[in-house]
């Protein structure tokens, strides 16, 4: 037969530090990271695209950083991509080349910074 556990040893922690770590949790920003699978659109020749994404759990007042998978030779992911609304995200592409540029769908990682 087990014996039960016993109560955990007292300790005694003074209120003002356990108020200033209850305080923490509130001051660090929250960092998401998702992976989210993005089909783009055709993307014309020497033109620029701005299309957007449903990112469930994004907010609006997110900070936004886009790392795109190898993307084609002449596709560029502007660093103006944001949150434009809860749970949307807007993609900038470029697109320097003379010919159309049709992506296959891909996984992005996408992080967020609460604010």
């Amino acid at each position: 037969m087990r014996k039960p556990l016993s109560a955990p040893p007292r300790t005694d922690i003074n209120i003002d530090l356990d108020k200033w770590l209850r305080l923490l949790p509130d001051l660090i920003p929250k960092i998401t990271i998702y992976q989210p699978v993005f089909d783009l659109a055709n993307i014309a020749a020497n033109t620029v695209s701005s299309q957007t994404f449903t990112l469930t759990g994004l907010s609006v007042n997110d900070f936004v950083i886009v790392n795109p998978p190898l993307l084609s030779a002449g596709l560029l992911l502007s660093a103006n991509s944001k949150a434009t609304a809860d749970e949307r995200l807007l993609l900038v592409l470029q697109n320097t080349t003379g010919g159309a540029i049709n992506e296959a769908s891909a996984t992005f990682t996408v992080v967020t910074i609460g604010t």
